[in-house]
């Protein structure tokens, strides 16, 4: 078979608007072991073709059936849509019921304290009591930090002596100043005489 009559007769074949003699005749073709490069693929199909000789015709329900399961399956997804819509209204109603019993326990619904005295001399006495083992707690706490203090009064006695020794320094400088500006002319006047 030539080239360009193959390729008009496929393009009708997969275009559905061949008849029964040009399928027999594209199967012939393709059932035999010489075939253009190229068309490989087209044979496997005609291969797999060719073993059906009879397709059996489409019940007469069959479009009622198909339409029946589409409806079905909206039909079930539409309540499936409303069960979840239900779901999520009943589920924030419980819980706005909820919050709202929870706060009237919470902040409404007064209670007397349980550790209340009813004798006021009880109450101050465990209440200093309790203030005392507070006051034991935090000095335990700030003993740790006495080395900190020692090497923070350390480092005021060290910065102390440094701003003494600078001011002493500072003093003998200014007295040594006039004997080293004298000295400084007794010099330019000997290189002068040079």
């Amino acid at each position: 078979m030539r080239e360009d009559k193959l390729k008009i007769l496929l393009e009708k074949f997969y275009n559905g608007d061949t008849g029964p003699e040009e399928e027999t005749e594209l199967k012939n073709y393709f059932s035999g072991k010489s075939v253009l490069p190229g068309y490989e693929t087209d044979q496997e199909v005609f291969s797999g073709l060719s073993g059906l000789d009879y397709v059996p015709e489409p019940s007469e329900d069959l479009n009622e059936r198909i339409n029946k399961y589409i409806d079905d399956s909206i039909a079930e997804r539409r309540r499936l849509i409303n069960f979840r819509k239900a779901f999520v209204s009943v589920s924030g109603i419980a819980a706005a019921v909820l919050l709202f019993i929870g706060s009237y326990f919470l902040f409404i619904h007064e209670k007397m304290p349980k550790d209340s005295f009813s004798d006021p001399e009880i109450a101050y006495t465990e209440t200093m009591k309790l203030l005392n083992d507070i006051s034991l707690k935090l000095n335990k706490g700030t003993e740790s930090l006495k080395a900190i203090r020692k090497f923070e009064d350390a480092t005021l006695v060290s910065k102390r002596s440094l701003e003494k020794s600078t001011e002493i320094l500072s003093e003998t400088i200014k007295q040594i100043e006039p004997v080293i500006q004298l000295s400084d002319l007794q010099y330019d006047d000997k290189s002068d005489n040079i």
